[in-house]
């Protein structure tokens, strides 16, 4: 099962199981009943009104099966239905709500991802090849669908304040990435938060493997001096 890490604002890192494809199946056959439901509802009450007005079909058959996924994501939160019932949930990869417009981009692209190629062949290649779960909506919303029955926070380091006439101790950091810093502040993270400190070992170590550093700082404290001389260099 592939693990989605996300760092909210507020420097909090949270991991979610990415949907199963399996589960994503049955959600989208939950919705699917619920519209053939609803459409077998509006056809006996039409019928019963004796309506044949084809107008009336385009607004109360057509337009909701056309909207269903985006107007359910949009209010729902990202839950449809079957999404509801199976536990999953559409989330930006920048930890923030997804915005109308991701849930747009999702929908525009869901004809590609549900019909080129064969029913849902798009789709299903897309999200056992992505790694996060991602059909191909999901990749240009950046967007994800996971699974709500588990999730695990942990506190992140925050961005430390910097004086003005701070000086890098380390100036070999910029030679890291984002990411990298990410992991190194998840190790410290571990380590405040009472867990072995095995992490924050092995992340010192391999830290001063890459950058070829020689020092005496304990572990811990070497850590955040990269993290600190890192975002002085960034800016």
């Amino acid at each position: 099962m592939s693990i989605i890490r996300i760092e909210t604002t507020q420097n909090v890192f949270i991991e979610y199981e990415a949907g199963s494809l399996g589960d994503r199946i049955v959600a989208w056959l939950i919705d699917f009943f619920v519209l053939f439901a609803y459409t077998f509802i509006i056809f006996a009450i039409l019928g019963t009104l004796e309506i044949k007005n084809e107008y009336w079909f385009i607004i109360f058959v057509a337009l909701p099966w056309f909207l269903y996924d985006l107007l359910a994501e949009i209010f729902f939160q990202g839950q449809s239905v079957g999404k509801a019932q199976m536990k999953l949930k559409v989330i930006a990869l920048n930890g923030k709500q997804p915005s109308i417009g991701k849930y747009l981009l999702r929908w525009i692209f869901r004809p590609i991802d549900m019909l080129l190629l064969g029913p849902g062949l798009v789709a299903i290649l897309a999200v056992l090849g992505s790694g996060r779960g991602q059909r191909l909506g999901d990749m240009v919303a950046a967007t994800s669908v996971v699974s709500t029955r588990k999730k695990h926070r942990r506190k992140a380091v925050a961005i430390p304040d910097l004086e003005e006439d701070y000086e890098p101790v380390f100036p070999e950091v910029s030679l890291l990435s984002d990411r990298d810093i990410a992991i190194i502040k998840e190790a410290i993270a571990a380590y405040k938060l009472g867990e072995p400190n095995a992490p924050t070992l092995m992340a010192a170590a391999k830290v001063k493997e890459v950058l070829h550093i020689e020092h005496d700082l304990p572990p811990l404290r070497f850590l955040k001096t990269i993290v600190k001389d890192y975002y002085h260099l960034a800016g």
